[in-house]
């Protein structure tokens, strides 16, 4: 998304350009509360080699798909019974964009689910790499090019 097609009113909630990830993810890193969510939800964390890996992102796309997914992964292997995706067979073929709706009330949460489990079904998969940053397993899934 260009910012110069975004209203200037809404500049603290719309979504990164990829020449901004760079400074965000130092904040990230520099941020404690950042990192004591993670450990929580990945007790054995490296911090160290975590931001490495955060470093390594140049892109949006390149940190959902090697660090987001598997934090929401982990918080939903964690948390819930299972996640479904239905209505497959409902969404354009062209995958063009979409508006999703939920009633639940952790919207962010709903919103993450959603995301990695339409990643699971082939939106974006042309361009993303998936990886889980686990201290004991390091396991690159490849890269879909």
């Amino acid at each position: 998304m260009d910012t110069e097609t975004v209203s200037p009113n809404f500049d603290d909630i719309r979504p990164l350009n990829n020449s901004e990830v760079k400074d965000a993810i130092e904040k990230l890193v520099a941020n404690e509360d950042f990192e004591r969510a993670l450990r929580y939800i990945k007790p054995n964390l490296n911090w160290e080699e975590f931001s490495v890996a955060m470093r390594a992102c140049k892109t949006k796309e390149e940190f959902k798909s090697t660090l987001a997914y598997d934090a929401v992964m982990t918080v939903a292997k964690n948390t819930t019974f299972s996640l479904t995706i239905s209505g497959r067979s409902r969404l354009p073929k062209d995958k063009a964009a979409c508006t999703f709706i939920s009633n639940h009330r952790d919207i962010v949460l709903d919103a993450s689910f959603l995301n990695v489990m339409l990643y699971d079904v082939g939106y974006d998969a042309g361009r993303y790499r998936r990886q889980s940053f686990n201290p004991s397993v390091d396991r690159d899934v490849g890269a879909l090019e």
